[in-house]
């Protein structure tokens, strides 16, 4: 018998581990060299030894360069054991999936606060300072941020770049709206990334926001799961220039448009 953990999810390029527990039922043979693969993945798990009447855990090791849900259904197990010369296998059905995440490290400046222009997915995303709220203090310098709000005398002072922060209308709802009127390309791979970086910052931030992707929407909220709601849709979306345009569903003063290659 064989359970299968997998993790919630997994971003592009990082490991993921799926994990095994592996129960023998006999009662006085053990379960010995035997190898776990899944379909298509190329990882695969070994188990050298399982006890009569126990158990043991394993684990594969894959990563992924594209996002997506990958389904997972049948599990090979397989032996050699004893003498090397013939293989035993036996397929499981384990019906499963794996959530493959878009990066969220795509360098992202500060989104404009007032216009309703929209970033670049080839050029990363263009922003504006927008007008200051209420001074908040000084921090360090984190790439993307607006070097307009460098205070050079601290800077200086410290051999470090640090900023003014402010509170950057902190209460108003961030809309990512993501433009799938494109034929799939690696032009709208990135603007999936830019829409990620933009969902994860405002996450950072602590400011609510929502997504708005051809026929998906997400409404607004806040926080680490907000985020995992945003990019579970993220990596399912597909481009199609059949698509309906991703219509804003708030003051556009408040919309971030990302689109694949062109100018907003």
């Amino acid at each position: 018998e064989v359970e299968r953990r997998v993790p919630r999810a997994v971003t592009v390029g990082q490991e993921l581990r799926i994990g095994y527990r592996v129960v023998n039922h006999k009662t006085r043979l053990p379960s010995l060299a035997v190898e776990l693969v899944e379909g298509a993945l190329p990882g695969r798990a070994f188990v050298a030894q399982v006890p009569p009447g126990g158990s043991t855990e394993t684990r594969s090791l894959n990563s992924f360069v594209q996002r997506g849900i990958y389904p997972l259904r049948i599990l090979t197990l397989s032996t050699t054991f004893p003498f090397g010369l013939f293989l035993k296998e036996r397929d499981v059905e384990i019906p499963g999936e794996i959530v493959v995440w878009p990066r969220t490290d795509r360098p992202v400046p500060i989104p404009p606060s007032g216009g309703g222009s929209a970033p670049r997915a080839d050029a990363v995303a263009r922003g504006a300072a927008g007008q200051r709220g209420e001074y908040r203090g000084l921090r360090s310098y984190r790439a993307g941020d607006d070097p307009r709000d460098i205070h050079w005398r601290s800077s200086a002072r410290l051999a470090e770049p640090v900023l003014r922060e402010y509170e950057r209308d902190g209460g108003r709802t961030r809309w990512i709206c993501l433009d799938l009127r494109r034929k799939p390309s690696e032009a709208a791979e990135e603007s999936v990334e830019v829409a990620a970086a933009l969902a994860a910052r405002a996450a950072y931030e602590g400011r609510p926001f929502g997504l708005v992707a051809g026929d998906a929407r997400v409404d607004p909220g806040h926080g680490v799961g907000q985020l995992e709601r945003v990019l579970d849709v993220l990596a399912q979306v597909d481009f199609s220039v059949d698509h309906p345009p991703s219509r804003p569903p708030a003051d556009p003063a408040n919309c971030v448009l990302v689109r694949a290659g062109d100018a907003a």
